[in-house]
């Protein structure tokens, strides 16, 4: 072995220290930022451990290099970012300002530095509402500087909407600004505060002008919108704007309307001409007004007046349209109403006069079968149809009715083969119908089992437009007939035809009565005063019958709740007194009535009430016109399961223009009353005449034993008190 300080064992130890002087070089090299420092891997170091230390320091170096230019890269986005930061602030209209919870400036943009001073020395907070001119947005008073929204941010509050007028050396008139703040942290530790103000002055007074202009446009009752020029054709401009007379007249809300056309609006009876003339009136630049159909939400339909007028922008060119629509329905309605008021009047008219001549023409027959033949022919005359038909039977025995058919011009020139509806099945249909009245539709014909095979086109023939019978029923009950009207002129039947048949058919029933009781006359020879007390009284009930007819054609319909509140009213009463049916529900529609009818109406529904029947009366009523109509109104009671009163039904007929009926029925009877007494007075003079000469006779005979003579005398004056006691009856 060789000492320690043998030059050998100095080598060997200087080679074993090479491999840590080198590591450390190499970490002085990177200390000094030399990162591509590292340590040199030796053949002869191979296998020790000096070798896994410098290649686990070198593995250490490559990761710190690669750190250092992620954090290079890093920064140099950084630096981007903020200049585009700083870019994007200093772009934004509202003003940004950002403070330390030390109330240092932190950052703001050039748009924060235009209203606040904040170029030199920050004052100390205390002083920045004075220094900077911080109002209250009443502009007077200043704010304290607790409440200052930066202040509150950089304390951790946060808001929006809070107004402040800001009046310094920058903006001497004063700014309104809306300013939002909230506070600023880093890994959830306040670290300051940040507020965001707009500018919102000009929008404050175009507010204000714009609220203005609204509250006047919403309190007006016409439509106001606004679209824009855009496309004029189909489907339209875009809607911008309408009031809230649009909300209320269609039932769309503005948020339904906003960003739709108008074509919303449009329905079935939307003109297309109105609107292409709209269309080629704006293209020009002209206003325009039209009246035009369209409809509410809820499929109501409505006629508008309608203004637009384009309006153009300070380049002259049209940028909106304005549109003013006036609901002018009611006005339409009451011109349709008046119309149809007018022909219905004149229509009810003629009827009434047909219906007046037919009760002469059938009253006038004393057969039976001409009285059957006439009640056929006034019966498709007055209703307006091709075929009538009268079938009176004996005992329900319809096999041997007899029968009298009337047929229009049409129907005899096409020679009908198919036969009518055997008059025991049209019978047995009607009789099972509330008040033995039957009514079918063609489609009604098409679809009975029974009926089809009639209601149908058959060789070329046109198809029968319904069928319309009501039963014939005497004074006892009886049913002994059948009247029956078919295939109308002119659509269908309706109502009024019905109510019109049922007249025609108690006339027929008394006519056919008289003729039986003519024909009783003649077979069993009864007197002339029997005859003339039959034919009077029947006269009296055909005179009532007819007068019935005039005063209960139904014109307005209604119905009351078991409170008397109205639900119902149908269109007559509407074109009678104007408005809609909710103008008049409950107790509403008593404004209408007369208020010296009032309290007898009461009086009748209470009685109606108390008894559950029927109650009737007159009343007047103040027609749309301002004019009175007198009405006779009936009304029923219908009974529930509990026999409680549900609900009345009711009538009300405008008898004003019958007045003129009334008279000449009054007219006739005291013809027909000057008339009675006449007879009697024709009468009586041949009776004293036979009087007379009877007691004369009796005179001459006194003293004769003739027994028989005597007889005959008694018997006269017996037949001749007899008669007076009758002419005297019937005077009575």
């Amino acid at each position: 072995l060789q000492p320690p300080h043998h030059p050998e064992n100095l080598a060997r130890r200087r080679d074993d220290g090479a491999p840590a002087r080198e590591i450390l070089r190499v970490v002085g090299r990177l200390q000094r930022g030399e990162l591509d420092a590292r340590v040199p891997l030796q053949e002869r170091w191979r296998g020790s451990e000096f070798t896994r230390i410098a290649a686990a320091f070198n593995l250490l170096a490559d990761s710190l290099a690669l750190n250092q230019r992620e954090l290079e890269a890093e920064l140099e986005r950084g630096r981007g970012a903020y200049e585009i930061l700083e870019q994007v602030l200093n772009s934004m209209p509202d003003g940004l300002i950002a403070i330390s919870t030390s109330g240092e400036v932190i950052m703001h943009n050039a748009a924060a530095a235009a209203v606040v001073p904040l170029d030199g020395e920050l004052p100390p907070a205390g002083e920045w509402p004075l220094v900077f001119g911080l109002y209250h947005g009443d502009g007077k008073t200043l704010y304290a500087t607790e409440d200052l929204p930066l202040v509150r941010a950089a304390r951790g509050e946060s808001g929006h909407g809070r107004e402040m007028l800001v009046r310094n050396r920058l903006l001497p008139q004063g700014r309104l600004l809306d300013v939002t703040y909230r506070p600023l942290r880093r890994s959830g530790e306040l670290t300051g505060g940040m507020v965001v103000f707009a500018d919102v002055t000009k929008r404050r007074q175009d507010e204000s002008e714009l609220l203005l202009l609204r509250k006047a446009v919403a309190r007006l009752n016409d439509i106001v919108m606004i679209t824009e020029v855009g496309q004029l054709a189909a489907p339209g401009s875009r809607i911008v704007f309408v009031n809230e007379a649009f909300e209320r007249l269609t039932g769309f809300s503005a948020r339904d309307a906003v960003d739709r056309t108008p074509e919303m609006l449009y329905g079935p009876r939307t003109d297309p001409a109105t609107l292409e003339r709209m269309r080629k009136a704006l293209l020009r630049g002209t206003a325009v007004r039209e009246e035009l159909t369209q409809y509410a939400k809820d499929g109501r339909e409505m006629v508008l007046e309608i203004d637009i007028v384009p309006l153009a922008s300070e380049s002259g060119a049209y940028t909106h349209l304005i549109s003013v629509q006036r609901d002018i329905t009611a006005r339409k309605q009451a011109e349709r109403a008046l119309l149809d008021s007018d022909q219905e009047l004149k229509m009810f008219s003629r009827v009434l006069q047909r219906t007046a001549e037919a009760a002469k023409r059938i009253t006038g027959q004393q057969s039976l079968r001409g009285t059957l033949q006439e009640v056929a022919s006034q019966a498709r005359q007055v209703i307006g149809c091709h075929v009538a038909q009268v079938s009176v039977t004996t005992e329900a025995d319809w096999d041997q009715a007899v029968t009298a058919q009337s047929l229009s011009r049409r129907n005899r020139t096409l020679a009908y083969a198919l036969p009518l509806p055997p008059v025991a099945d049209v019978h047995a249909l009607a009789s099972r119908r509330d008040g033995q009245l039957l009514r079918m539709t063609h489609d009604q014909l098409q679809a009975h089992p029974l009926l089809r095979g009639f209601a149908g086109v058959h060789d070329g023939k046109p198809p029968v437009r319904g069928l319309l019978a009501v039963t014939l029923v005497d004074r006892s009950g009886d049913q002994i007939g059948l009247v029956q009207v078919l295939d109308k002129e002119e659509g269908e039947f309706t109502e009024r035809d019905e109510y019109v048949l049922q007249e025609l058919a108690h006339l027929a029933t008394t006519a056919i009565e008289n003729a039986r009781l003519f024909q009783q006359i003649r077979g069993f020879n009864t007197s002339l005063e029997s005859r003339i007390a039959e034919r009077t009284a029947e006269l009296a009930r055909q005179e009532a019958r007819f007068r019935a007819l005039t005063e209960q054609a139904p014109v307005i319909v209604w119905n009351v709740d078991a409170s008397g509140r109205v639900t119902y009213l149908n269109r007559a009463w509407l074109d009678l007194v104007g408005g809609s049916m909710e103008d008049w529900l409950g107790h509403k529609w008593m404004q209408r009535t007369h208020p010296e009818d009032v309290e007898e109406m009461k009086v009748h529904w209470q009685r109606s009430r108390e008894t559950l029947q029927p109650y009737v009366g007159t009343r007047r009523i103040l027609g749309k016109d301002g004019a009175w109509h007198t009405t006779s109104y009936r009304a029923a009671p219908v009974i529930d399961e509990h026999g409680a009163i549900a609900f009345w039904v009711g009538i009300d007929t405008d008898i004003t223009e019958l007045k003129a009926i009334e008279q000449a029925l009054r007219n006739s009877n005291e013809e027909l009353q000057a008339f009675s007494y006449s007879v009697s007075h024709d009468l009586r003079a041949p009776l004293g005449a036979i009087g007379g000469f009877a007691r004369a006779l009796e005179h001459r005979v006194e003293t004769s034993a003739d027994e028989r003579a005597r007889h005959f005398l008694t018997r006269i004056h017996a037949g001749v008190a007899k008669m007076e006691q009758l002419i005297d009856a019937m005077l009575s």
